[in-house]
């Protein structure tokens, strides 16, 4: 599980913008996962809860995650579409990106990529 590597890098990156910003404390921190990003938001909630208490500047922070549906553009008619739930979801390597293993409801074609739902980030955060 490499949530808890992502939690300690997101855990960093709050404290040196608290830090930088001269605040006494992160109140809240927003993150936007993807469904198709390779991040179980339940286990960074899991995981978030067991490393805050060692981080004074992040004491009492509340964590607000939003889940963002993958969504695909399909090469071939252009259409745009959901391609799958995201337990269904299966990669094949291609160079520098990731398609899904699926197909366009509208023309069948396997030639898609994925345009949002694959990112994981800090949407915002509330300092005092």
């Amino acid at each position: 599980m490499h949530e808890m590597g992502i939690v300690l890098q997101i855990v960093k990156t709050a404290n040196e913008f608290a830090e930088a910003n001269n605040a006494k404390s992160v109140r809240k921190l927003s993150l936007e996962i993807g469904e198709a990003s390779a991040v179980v938001a339940h286990y960074v909630e899991s995981f978030w809860k067991d490393v805050i208490p060692d981080h004074p500047m992040l004491a009492g922070c509340e964590l607000e995650i939003e889940e963002i549906p993958a969504r695909a553009f399909c090469m071939d008619c252009g259409r745009v579409f959901f391609p799958g739930d995201s337990q269904k979801l299966q990669y094949e390597q291609h160079s520098h990106s990731h398609k899904l293993v699926d197909v366009c409801p509208d023309c069948g074609s396997k030639m898609f990529k994925l345009i949002e739902g694959n990112t994981m980030m800090i949407k915002s955060m509330e300092i005092e």
